[in-house]
């Protein structure tokens, strides 16, 4: 019996041996010691293209916008009468004019890119044919209905069919690696208001999250988040279409300061949000980055 009960427990203590238990405390220093063993792992010196990529998208980005808006104002009413046929198409269309800025905002969050070109039209576009409250509502939606969906197909083709080359793709970028430390650290709830940023280039989080040890159903409620800068960025362009419209601009009056007013506002609160967000991710970077 002595034998049987000695060798019983000797085989427990063996069997719990061999699947020791993680506290939770060690999963920071436990990603402490991953990111350093990747920052030794990259520390090698990429090309000169890969380390100018995000200046010259940057750069090429403000080039473009900066031709469009010397080439309105050169060409003014060439553009203003493509425009007031595009919208009077879209009016005659109705409800499939949402069509386009549905796949738009899917297509994009599929092929890793970002969807603010289709936001900012689709404010002018909406404001156009309904007005400023229900022009804004039905792009938010519209918009939203591609993007939420086409960022959860995002994820799983990351987390299955396309991880390898997400991961090559995140190789490469140390500020996505930063940011996917931080999130197996902190959870889903730092990828959620890391989407607050309109700066944040959605269509590569969402793959770069798909990486994480985030779970399908914390990446559906983070995603969520992903929604504050569509809803600023659909605000503010329907708010500049009906600014620049004849109709807001003979009317007048007081309700002109009240705008102006409402829309300082939405650029505070935006503004705060981008800054609580840098100083998450600086100090969090920093709390990773210390030996």
């Amino acid at each position: 019996t002595t034998s049987s009960s000695s060798s019983s427990t000797s085989s427990s203590t063996s069997s719990s041996s061999c699947f020791p238990s993680v506290p939770t405390k060690q999963r920071s220093s436990q990603a402490k010691m991953e990111y350093h063993s990747m920052n030794e792992h990259h520390s090698a010196p990429r090309g000169w293209i890969s380390e100018l990529r995000p200046r010259i998208t940057v750069v090429l980005t403000i080039a473009v916008l900066v031709t469009l808006i010397i080439e309105g104002m050169l060409h003014r009413d060439v553009f203003k009468h493509l425009w007031d046929h595009f919208v009077g198409w879209c009016k005659q269309i109705g409800w499939c004019a949402s069509i386009p800025f549905f796949l738009g905002p899917f297509a994009c969050n599929l092929l890793g890119l970002a969807g603010t070109t289709w936001f900012v039209a689709a404010g002018a576009v909406f404001e156009s044919m309904y007005g400023f409250v229900r022009g804004t509502l039905v792009a938010v939606l519209s918009c939203g209905m591609g993007m939420y969906p086409g960022g959860l197909l995002a994820f799983y083709l990351g987390r299955s069919r396309l991880r390898p080359r997400v991961q090559l793709y995140l190789d490469q970028s140390e500020r996505l690696r930063i940011m996917n430390k931080i999130i197996e650290t902190e959870g889903w709830k730092f990828a959620f208001a890391m989407r607050f940023s309109p700066l944040l280039p959605e269509g590569t989080f969402n793959y770069a999250c798909a990486l994480t040890s985030m779970t399908y159903r914390h990446n559906a409620l983070a995603s969520l988040g992903s929604f504050v800068p569509l809803v600023f960025e659909v605000w503010m362009s329907a708010e500049a279409t009906r600014a620049v419209s004849s109709e807001a601009t003979a009317s007048g009056g007081s309700h002109i300061y009240v705008e102006l007013g409402l829309n300082l506002l939405v650029l505070v609160v935006m503004a705060v949000l981008l800054v609580g967000v840098k100083k998450q991710y600086d100090s969090h970077a920093a709390s990773l980055s210390d030996p």
